[in-house]
């Protein structure tokens, strides 16, 4: 009975001290959480996401946080900026898409330099059309990577941090092996990647041995070794006819995508994944609750993200960055973390699939220690300093100009001419409407290849960077030689008329002589909007603001 009535004298007291506590931190000023409101309220209001997650889990979420201490301070506050977020997803969904996290230690490296402002910090994402921003109302402002890059700059005032969206719409992970060095920079520090959607499915249903999954680990590797030693994320996608209805023809399930399986590459080589599927599908999918439907989430077409899905993705992003920086507040970056970020790469997942070592997409002014010879050939910069047009350009038949390169690949093939394993090289070039003429591209010495005639001309009004492709014998020195005909010359096209004008602007070499590495590159107009495409612009984004300049912008040779 004394017990009792001990307890009953306590219990009053306890819920005093509460109420005091909490007085005594709505006297500090506004909650992280209602300062995370005014300062992301037009980024709502923006998105028109229609119903919002209920605030109360996520002031729960902050006042629990905001009870931490680390060295006596209250961890919030320590944090400051970098909690100034609204997100639309519930929290319970952001753990779950969170897919994989491991031992995180490149990202907690990178957070620790972001939080002390020590050293600049750079952010670069590959991928798609999805990244680059199709879907989103407006790129460079509602699609994920933009939203996240705007937040990064906000939440690290101390940091001199840039982030620089390297995609390309309509590649595949293969494509980026071979042109990683035109879409971030050697010494990045943190690249996400996403590929899911355009790597498309395995056609043999391969959990062992994919081609796809193959992909994504030479391209893992590539990231992995940069000078900077980055560190990667993944960032999934859902595959095509998954955001659809079940009774829709194309209709996938949960289990009909790449990405579980590219999974094993994430725990091999320790990258932390995101996955939109997986943070909306519960409410998507199951519940079907208003505001987080597919069709809220997804563009028309349905396999794009519409601003709603792409605020999800960055939603994902900005978890991921706070629960670092939490972490490494309250663990800071340390030794071990020190040894597994300077720990060399382990062998391939898959024996022998190494990726390459040196870059396979040389444009513009990375052409330069190819060039043999020259004469009658001007490098020419026919655009602007900001939106460059590089290229050798001629208007004299008979002059060739001589490139070097190497398309030895090893294996099982000979140093002698084998056409068995023969690799596709691909001439970037301009294609106009006046005063282009033909070119004659043949293999002149070291390697083998048939002549092939380029005609630089076409009857659009427009001036497009087009790719010929050219199946060439391996050799570590194979030189190509590039001359124009003499004038009134029938092209491929069929077109009889005079000119003299031929441009040059890049060479681009398939990785391997296995078709399967260049299969969806086009012979042609570069309709993937490629990095020798001088209209494909890429997005970046610092505390000064936006800037949108070519792949060609950012390489030093």
């Amino acid at each position: 009975q004394q017990l009792a009535h001990k307890v009953q004298l306590l219990v009053p007291l306890l819920l005093l001290l509460h109420l005091l506590s909490v007085g005594a931190l709505q006297a500090e000023g506004p909650t992280p959480w209602n300062h995370r409101r005014s300062l992301h309220e037009d980024t709502s209001a923006q998105l028109g996401r229609g119903e919002q997650p209920e605030p109360e889990e996520w002031k729960d979420y902050m006042h629990q946080l905001n009870m931490v201490t680390v060295s006596n301070q209250r961890l919030a506050n320590l944090l400051g900026p970098v909690l100034n977020y609204r997100f639309s997803m519930p929290e319970v969904q952001l753990r779950k898409g969170s897919t994989y996290v491991g031992s995180n230690s490149r990202l907690r490296r990178a957070v620790r330099d972001l939080i002390t402002g020590q050293r600049p910090v750079k952010i670069g994402v590959v991928g798609g059309s999805i990244t680059w921003g199709t879907g989103a109302s407006q790129r460079g402002v509602t699609d994920w990577f933009s939203i996240f890059s705007r937040y990064m700059v906000q939440a690290f005032p101390k940091a001199n941090v840039t982030l620089r969206n390297g995609c390309v719409p309509g590649t595949p992970s293969s494509y980026m092996i071979m042109c990683l060095e035109l879409s971030v920079d050697p010494d990045v520090d943190i690249v996400f990647s996403e590929y899911v959607l355009n790597d498309g499915i395995d056609p043999k249903n391969q959990i062992h041995g994919s081609g796809q999954v193959k992909d994504v680990e030479r391209l893992t590797r590539r990231v992995l070794a940069l000078p900077g030693r980055p560190a990667l994320v993944y960032m999934q996608c859902v595959s095509h006819g998954m955001a659809t209805e079940p009774e829709v023809n194309d209709h996938r399930t949960f289990a009909q995508t790449m990405e579980d399986v590219y999974g094993s590459v994430a725990q091999y080589y320790d990258v932390p994944s995101l996955s939109l599927r997986t943070a909306a599908y519960r409410l998507a999918a199951f519940k079907r609750r208003e505001g987080f439907r597919w069709a809220n989430l997804m563009d028309k077409d349905g396999f794009h993200p519409g601003d709603g899905g792409h605020k999800v993705m960055a939603d994902l992003a900005v978890w991921m960055v706070q629960q670092t920086a939490i972490d490494v507040f309250t663990r800071p970056f340390n030794k071990q973390d020190a040894e597994l970020v300077s720990e060399p790469l382990p062998v391939p997942m898959y024996e022998g699939n190494t990726a390459p070592e040196t870059p396979l997409c040389l444009f513009q002014d990375m052409m330069a220690p190819l060039v043999l010879e020259s004469s009658g050939w001007d490098y020419v910069n026919e655009g602007t300093e900001e939106k460059p047009k590089k290229g050798y350009v001629t208007r004299e038949a008979g002059k060739p100009l001589k490139l070097k390169i190497n398309t030895w690949r090893g294996g099982s093939c000979t140093r002698n001419p084998d056409t068995s394993c023969a690799i596709k090289v691909f001439l970037a070039h301009l294609r106009s409407y006046n005063d282009m003429g033909v070119a004659k591209v043949e293999c002149v010495e070291g390697c083998e290849c048939g002549p092939r005639y380029i005609d630089g001309w076409h009857d659009l009004h427009q001036s497009q960077t087009f790719l010929a492709a050219l199946k060439v014998t391996q050799h570590e020195a194979c030189v190509l030689a590039v001359t124009v005909e003499p004038s009134r010359v029938q092209g491929e096209a069929g077109n009889d008329r005079q000119g003299s004008k031929f441009k040059v602007s890049g060479v681009m070499l398939s990785e391997s002589s296995e078709e399967k590495y260049d299969k969806d590159i086009p012979d042609g107009k570069w309709g993937m909007t490629g990095h020798a495409d001088d209209n494909n612009e890429q997005i970046v984004i610092t505390a000064s603001g936006v800037e949108k300049a070519t792949a060609s912008s950012f390489v030093n040779v």
